[in-house]
């Protein structure tokens, strides 16, 4: 499979006390892009692994096309708090991913296509 990759994941809280995962792409056609050759409603996994320095990398795995990516971040449970909400029992349920591009200003997504997520975190040891 033959798609762009994400350069940047933002975690928002959304108006309906959701944690949305944004892979965030260059522009909006390249979302659109990895959104219809990676997607197909399928069983979706993300793992959040944590490294030496404590920096957050997403996972996104789908099995039922076994492909996957990683996304390095600079993000720590310290200096992104809405991150740290996912140790929060009440979000648990309430996971989803999605994906968008970023301005200056702001993230942009179309909440119409987020999926559920199941959430694996892997702390370094």
């Amino acid at each position: 499979m033959n798609f762009p990759l994400p350069i940047d994941v933002a975690t928002i809280k959304s108006q309906n006390d959701s944690l949305l995962f944004v892979f965030l792409f260059s522009t909006f056609d390249e979302a659109e892009q990895f959104h219809t050759s990676f997607m197909d409603n399928s069983d979706l996994k993300l793992d959040l692994l944590e490294n030496d320095k404590k920096e957050i990398s997403f996972r996104l795995f789908s099995e039922s096309n076994s492909v996957g990516v990683v996304v390095p971040t600079k993000r720590t449970f310290e200096n992104n708090k809405t991150l740290s909400l996912i140790s929060d029992e009440n979000y648990k349920d309430y996971l989803y991913i999605t994906f968008g591009y970023k301005t200056e200003q702001q993230v942009l997504y179309n909440q119409q296509y987020s999926y559920p997520v199941f959430l694996n975190y892997l702390p370094f040891e």
